[in-house]
């Protein structure tokens, strides 16, 4: 049968198969064309880390193919010559020229670790393990480890970091020369930290901090709160004492940290981002150093921890990196004990000495100038100081249209003046109490506050503090306080004392708003922000003797006899006719003719009060401070001094009446220049109206809410006290009142939006909303609450979320006030809600409202707001922190911002 085509080939090709491979088992194939030679690999080398190396690193150096190649491989010279001499292993520094087969001299190849790779046989010869030999196997490969130890020698070379071949013994066979490049990291500096001085040290001392190697670290320089979150956050560099175990790395609280003067180093494009130099800002540079001054000032606060003296740095803006703590301990001196004088015994003799015959001695001549000599005591002082002109020029304006009213002080050059201080001041130290009373209204009295019992007291040669006594009624949320004798500014004195005899004189001496003056300003502003500076003449008592005489008022000049020593006397407040003094005031007991240095003690009677106890100056006189209670019941009173050396006590009946009422006048009885800035007369009367039933409507920010309801955070928005149409949330049933002639009210709403996202993780409330119009600008003022992405509940009461352009949206007509589309722009306050990722000046939504106008009352609105800084609760950071992490939190900053600004 024959067979198709395809068929046939296929039986064909099996057979010449079958062929083939029986000629392969019987040995009958024909041979086999010669196999090609394989030529040999050539050397090779390979290490196991080549780059981002460190100093003094061990790597591993494998090699292969380094076999013998007749006499380009013999050695030339001993121990190994005649002989395959194999292949030195070298760490090093070679110039860009090196190979010995170019006859390149050795000093081209700077080597520090170097092993010599020979055959098993030859590695004793040569000195063995402990002279670098390692076993060069007969395959022509190796295996060693280098040690890459920058030695001087190679740091001071110029050539390429590498692992270098080449053969050994003085042969030269230009394969075995091999170089293999090797890179090392930049050098890690440890942070370290100097302090000019670190013993015997005073308080009050300044000493220059300097800082090096304090470089970025990655994940763990980079801060984890505002303002620098996400961002490299440099060091704190603190003074202070702190306890045994107080790092951050090793989760120890705060509280184990407490701090004195400290400044926050950062990059110089962060300064302005954390506050500047008033807020303590340094600059680190780009090379990790920085230099700065901390003054060692023992507050009482430092003085009641039990940690350890020293200048300590740390990571700031919550990032944790050991590295950057360090501490250098500091010791301060003590004042050493006077040694006593010793008195030689008197050498006895066996004759009795006899009394010589006095000479008679005349009376000495009376010189023309008196001995005089400085008392500690200061009786009549003047401080100069304008707090702060942005808070008076916002209060006498034309939004607040409120005044400054001024008891018992003067108002000279936009600063306020006051006059007859008295205290002690000695050695660069003392406290000065100035009379007089500040009373700072605004928003029809709506804000009110009473700086009274102004002190300045001086703690150093470069330190100073203003303390105060303040009245603030509640407002907008921040109830009412009263403060005593709080620290409201420290004093930078540095450069702005001088001393001429009796007289010191503290001029344009910066000051900062301290932590405990905040309140003072109703949370206005930060601790930190700067303040107006501060100008002092503090004159001490300048009691002389009279030449001729054997002290002061001890008797007649130029005769020995002793004369009755004046009864001692008291001042009172420096003016020895005064006798009354104003509830809530302070004065001051200056008594004089007491011995020197005598121990005293005083009281206030009729129900004793005590005043404490104090020694008398070197020349007789103490001075004691008494603030008036409140309370304290009006009439006749005495002051009783006893001291030590006078027999019964010294007393001075003074009277207290009730406050004075401010005035524009001075104590003195000059008449004050008006001020544009500082004073403004008395707000005229008027009529309000009342409003009722008032609306308002507002969509927050478009793009927010799109974010909260979008695919991000799939999240909802729920109303309570309010009525969502669309976008638009509105508040109905507000209240208030409203002044039509000067354009002036205020309406508030009872009610809430709350925006959840993220599963409920993120929450954001927007409560209680207050209109508050003034001309044609207003306030929108907001009650924010919620809880961050952390978990963290946060809360602040009042802030001025945004300010309203009325102008040209709407005005009084018919019997309300109407405003529609009014544009909203976001305050710096309002920002933070947003954690900054709004910022101030962003448009939101615009507002509209609508103020019915009823029955006639007294213009006192139900509420007002002063717009402020962005100087609310960190807890408002939170929110903001909350509100920049979109969907799970991975994607970066601007990303996210680009999603919401849609």
């Amino acid at each position: 049968m024959l067979l198709p085509a395809r068929a046939r080939s296929a039986v064909a090709a099996l057979a010449a198969l079958a062929v083939a491979l029986t000629a392969a088992v019987v040995g009958l194939a024909a041979p086999a064309s010669a196999e090609p030679s394989v030529e040999p690999a050539g050397p090779t080398v390979t290490v196991s880390k080549t780059t981002g190396l460190t100093d003094g690193e061990t790597v591993t150096v494998r090699g292969s193919g380094f076999l013998p190649a007749g006499a380009a491989t013999t050695g030339t010279r001993p121990p190994l010559a005649g002989k395959f001499t194999g292949v030195y292993v070298a760490f090093g520094r070679f110039a860009d020229v090196w190979k010995p087969s170019a006859n390149v001299a050795s000093d081209a190849r700077v080597a520090g670790d170097t092993k010599w790779a020979v055959l098993a046989e030859d590695m004793a010869v040569i000195g063995g393990a402990a002279r670098g030999a390692i076993e060069l196997r007969a395959d022509g490969t190796f295996e060693t480890e280098l040690t890459l130890a920058q030695s001087q020698k190679l740091q001071e070379a110029t050539g390429n970091w590498g692992v270098y071949t080449y053969p050994g013994g003085g042969a030269k066979h230009e394969p075995f020369e091999t170089y293999t490049p090797l890179t090392f990291a930049d050098p890690v500096v440890a942070p370290t930290v100097t302090v000019s001085k670190t013993t015997g040290l005073t308080d009050g001392e300044t000493v220059t901090v300097r800082g090096s190697g304090f470089l970025p670290a990655g994940a763990a320089t980079t801060g984890t709160r505002p303002p620098l979150a996400g961002k490299f956050t440099g060091v704190y560099v603190a003074f202070g004492r702190f306890a045994d175990v107080w790092k951050p790395s090793a989760n120890v609280a705060s509280d184990a940290r407490v701090a004195g003067d400290t400044k926050w180093a950062v990059l110089a494009e962060d300064m302005a981002v954390i506050g500047g130099a008033a807020r303590g800002a340094i600059e680190l540079r780009a090379d990790g150093t920085f230099e700065t001054e901390l003054t060692l000032a023992q507050s009482q606060k430092l003085q009641e921890a039990t940690g350890n003296w020293g200048v300590y740095t740390y990571p700031g803006g919550g990032a944790k990196h050991e590295p950057f703590e360090t501490y250098t301990p500091l010791t301060f001196g003590t004042s050493p004990e006077p040694t006593p004088t010793p008195t030689s015994e008197p050498t006895p003799t066996s004759e009795p000495t006899p009394t010589p015959t006095p000479e008679p001695t005349p009376n000495p001549t009376p010189t023309t100038d008196p001995v005089c000599v400085a008392d500690d005591s200061v009786a009549s002082s003047t401080l100069a100081w304008g707090v702060k002109k942005s808070f008076v020029d916002y209060l006498t304006g034309p939004i607040a249209g409120g005044k400054v009213a001024r008891t018992g002080v003067a108002l000279e050059d936009g600063r306020f003046v006051w006059s007859k201080g008295t205290g002690t001041y000695a050695a660069g130290k003392g406290t000065v109490a100035f009379p007089g009373s500040l009373r700072f209204t605004g928003h029809h009295d709506e804000l009110d506050m009473t700086f009274t019992d102004v002190r300045l007291v001086v703690v150093s040669a470069t330190k100073a503090e203003i303390r105060i006594d303040a009245d603030i009624k509640a407002y907008l949320g921040n109830p009412a306080q009263v403060l005593d004798d709080v620290v409201i500014g420290t004093v930078d004195l540095r450069g702005a004392v001088s001393t001429s005899g009796e007289t010191t004189r503290i001029v344009n001496a910066p000051v900062t708003l301290a932590a405990t003056g905040v309140p003072a300003f109703a949370g206005f502003y930060e601790a930190g922000d700067a303040l107006e500076p501060v100008s002092a003449t503090l004159t001490v008592t300048k009691v002389c003797d009279e030449p001729g005489t054997d002290g002061p008022g001890t008797g007649e000049p130029g005769t020995g006899e002793p004369t009755e020593a004046p009864a001692p006397a008291v001042s009172l407040g420096g003016d020895v006719e005064g006798t009354d003094v104003a509830r809530g005031g302070t004065v001051s007991f200056t008594t004089t003719g007491l011995p020197s240095r005598a121990s005293t003690s005083a009281e206030v009677h009729s129900d004793p009060v005590s005043l404490g106890s104090r020694r008398a100056s070197a020349t007789g006189s103490v001075t004691y401070t008494f603030k008036v209670p409140a309370d304290f019941p009006k009439g006749k009173h005495t002051f009783v001094l006893t001291a030590a050396g006078v027999e019964g006590t010294v007393t001075r009946t003074f009277s207290v009446v009730g406050a004075s009422e401010p005035t524009t006048t001075p104590s003195d009885g000059s008449t004050a220049e008006p001020s544009d800035t500082a004073t403004t007369s008395d707000a005229p009367s008027c009529t309000a109206r009342v409003v009722s039933g008032a609306t308002l409507s507002w969509s927050i920010k478009d793009s927010f809410v799109s974010y909260i309801e979008g695919s991000i955070a799939q999240g909802s928005i729920a109303t309570s006290g309010a009525r969502r149409s669309g976008s638009t949330f509105t508040w109905s049933g507000g209240s208030g009142t409203f002044n039509a002639t000067d354009v002036r009210g205020t309406a508030r709403f009872s009610g809430s939006v709350t925006t959840t996202g993220h599963d409920g993780k993120l929450e954001v409330r927007f409560a209680n909303p207050h209109v508050v119009v003034t001309g044609s600008t207003g306030q929108l003022v907001l009650d924010v609450s919620g809880v961050t992405l952390e978990g963290e509940d946060f809360a602040y009461t009042g802030i001025t979320f945004a300010t309203l352009a009325l102008a040209g949206h709407g005005g009084t007509s018919g019997g309300k006030v109407a405003y529609s589309g009014v544009p909203a722009t976001l305050t710096a306050a309002g920002a933070k809600a947003f954690s900054g990722f709004y910022t101030t000046g962003e448009q939101l939504a615009p507002v509209s409202f609508t103020l019915p106008l009823g029955a006639e009352t007294d213009c006192t609105p139900d509420s007002g707001t002063l717009p402020t800084t962005g100087a609310e609760a960190a807890g408002l950071g939170g929110a903001a922190a909350a509100l920049v992490v979109l969907g799970l939190g991975l994607v970066a900053l601007q990303r996210r911002r680009a999603r919401l600004e849609v």
